[in-house]
């Protein structure tokens, strides 16, 4: 054998070994240990840096929770703040290569880290972690804290888990998440119409451009998606003017307002893609949003208004009065007026219909609670519907045919059995 491949056998023997030395599994295996000794609330400040020409990307504790400082200045996602603090305090490793003053890090891929993490508490001095190559074994990778000169061994998913972008750390909330004040009032200006909602003694009512009794439903889950919406995307250049971004003026503007406080106030503008330009006021940066939510605010004002005949429950009705023609009733309990009560209080209009039916009302019935009174009225059938206007409201609902004989059949026997 050639002086030279024995050389180069032996030097291959000695790498193997090596490698086997350092990837061995540990003949005694026990539990993975802490890497730090802190918990969430102790960290102060987190800086993540990712390859060195990368920005820093850094959140530091404040009086109102994490807010991050850098790259940019912005409030900061407690959850994915949450998950970072946990993955720090959690952070366990499978065993060590302790420093015998001969490793060299450049094998490890610590030379140049492609993740480094810094924290600081308040009572200690700054301490983090940096992550090199692959390990032999899969789902690990090499790390090394940076006040000691041993090379951990650790799963590599936690690297995944600390290398976090500004943007995946920026609270992207329009709104503030811990307001629970309820509304009473919801403006929305589009495209020159207005439509207006009023919450009254916790039933809701349309205001303009129709006046009715408002889907407690629809509204609320409007309201719902204002509160919670979220900026999907910053545009690639914030100081353009705002008529580049469809805000000058806005087509839709949306205000939610409270009995105390500042409303939420939020414009809409061009879209983009699937997703719209727009910016809360009166801070007035702009940013991207998904565009269901113009979707759900430029829809006709009649699919906010409740198709429910009666908005209370037989539990709630007091007393009801029946009139028809020149005879009125007033009407009490019994087997006939439970169950008028019950088809009152379960009907559903089919469609709202804006402009009130050119006919003969049928029968006026005012329902008495504790707190107001409804009063309804009935138009003679046509074309295969009957129509029922709530009093004080400009639409009215249709009614099938079917539900009117029920309910016809129902007013005449309690008109019969009524007093004046």
């Amino acid at each position: 054998m050639k002086r030279s491949t024995l050389v180069a056998a032996l030097v291959l023997v000695l790498l193997g070994g090596y490698v086997y030395w350092t990837e061995r599994p540990s003949e005694t295996p026990s539990d993975p240990d802490a890497v730090f000794d802190v918990t969430p609330d102790e960290i102060e400040r987190i800086e993540i840096q990712g390859s060195h020409a990368d920005a820093a990307v850094i959140v530091e504790r404040h009086d109102e929770g994490f807010r991050l400082v850098a790259p940019d200045a912005a409030p900061a996602d407690p959850d994915e703040v949450a998950l970072l603090l946990d993955n720090l305090s959690d952070m366990r490793f499978v065993r060590t290569i302790e420093d015998d003053g001969q490793l060299d890090l450049e094998t490890f891929g610590l030379d140049n880290a492609s993740l480094t993490v810094r924290f600081q508490t308040a009572s200690t001095l700054p301490t983090g972690i940096r992550f090199g190559k692959d390990t032999l074994t899969p789902r690990t990778q090499y790390a090394q804290r940076l006040d000691s000169a041993d090379v951990l061994v650790v799963a590599d998913h936690l690297s995944n888990n600390l290398r976090k972008s500004a943007w995946q750390l920026r609270d992207k909330s329009l709104f503030a998440r811990d307001d629970v004040r309820s509304p009473v009032t919801v403006m929305i200006e589009r495209h020159g119409e207005h439509v207006t909602f009023e919450r009254l003694n916790g039933k809701w009512r349309l205001l303009s451009p129709v006046q009715a009794l408002g889907d407690a439903v629809a509204i609320e889950r409007l309201v719902h998606r204002v509160r919670t919406a979220q900026m999907v995307q910053l545009p690639e250049d914030e100081a353009e003017p705002l008529a580049s971004f469809g805000l000058d003026p806005p087509p839709i503007l949306v205000e939610v307002s409270f009995a105390e406080g500042e409303p939420v106030s939020l414009e809409l503008g061009a879209e983009k893609s699937i997703d719209i330009f727009a910016r809360v006021m009166p801070s007035g940066g702009v940013f991207l949003i998904e565009g269901g939510l113009s979707d759900e605010l430029t829809r006709p004002s009649e699919s906010f208004v409740s198709k429910r005949l009666l908005d209370h429950s037989v539990d709630e009705i007091a007393a009801i009065r029946i009139a028809v023609s020149e005879r009125a009733a007033r009407v009490g309990a019994g087997p006939s007026i439970n169950s008028l009560l019950r088809v009152l209080t379960t009907t559903n209009g089919t469609e709202i219909v804006t402009l009130l039916p050119s006919v003969a009302p049928s029968y006026e019935v005012t329902i008495s609670t504790n707190e107001a009174e409804t009063e309804i009225v009935f138009y003679e059938p046509r074309e295969g519907y009957v129509y029922a206007n709530r009093a004080g409201e400009s639409v009215a609902l249709r009614i099938p045919t079917e539900i009117w004989i029920r309910l016809d059949e129902l007013l005449a026997t309690a008109l019969a059995q009524g007093g004046a």
